[in-house]
């Protein structure tokens, strides 16, 4: 059987379509996130790259999920964590309402270390031991793996 012109094209067009959005950020920019997040909640004052809520922690965080369509979400320590490329948003309790942190993902998990370390790996594109395999987490998924976690190399 022979393969026409058209058919050729047509699979190849596919296969280039399916590369390009497999391989695309998705994601807003930092810049469409840092506007999302002046134009909707109030800049907290006295920390940079800190935002305040009236709502609790987490109808905060799925308002912004909703908008930033994260990579990657969980939840630890009445703290709510979202990634999405090479930053992460970050929701946790306050008095009144809750506070929302938006920085490079080295920074937020250098700075959570303890939260974040066992889930996200040392970049913004590897995971911890708890991720989860597959597309959006995990040693298996796509950009995932690299971050193993763990001792001293015993049963690597």
């Amino acid at each position: 059987m022979t393969v026409t012109w058209p058919v050729r094209a047509l699979a190849l067009a596919l296969v280039v379509a399916l590369v390009a959005g497999a391989c695309g950020d998705s994601g807003p920019s930092r810049e469409e996130v840092r506007a999302f997040l002046d134009s909707t909640y109030e800049a907290d004052p006295n920390r940079s790259n800190t935002w305040l809520s009236a709502e609790a922690v987490k109808p905060t965080a799925d308002k912004i999920a909703a908008r930033i369509k994260p990579r990657d979400r969980f939840a630890e320590q009445e703290a709510e964590f979202m990634r999405e490329g090479d930053y992460i948003v970050a929701t946790f309790p306050e008095a009144q309402g809750s506070r929302i942190e938006f920085d490079d993902y080295q920074k937020v998990r250098n700075r959570y270390l303890p939260i974040i370390g066992g889930f996200w790996g040392g970049s913004p594109f590897s995971y911890g031991p708890r991720g989860r395999p597959g597309i959006g987490g995990g040693t298996g998924g796509p950009g995932g793996g690299g971050f193993r976690g763990g001792g001293v190399g015993a049963g690597k």
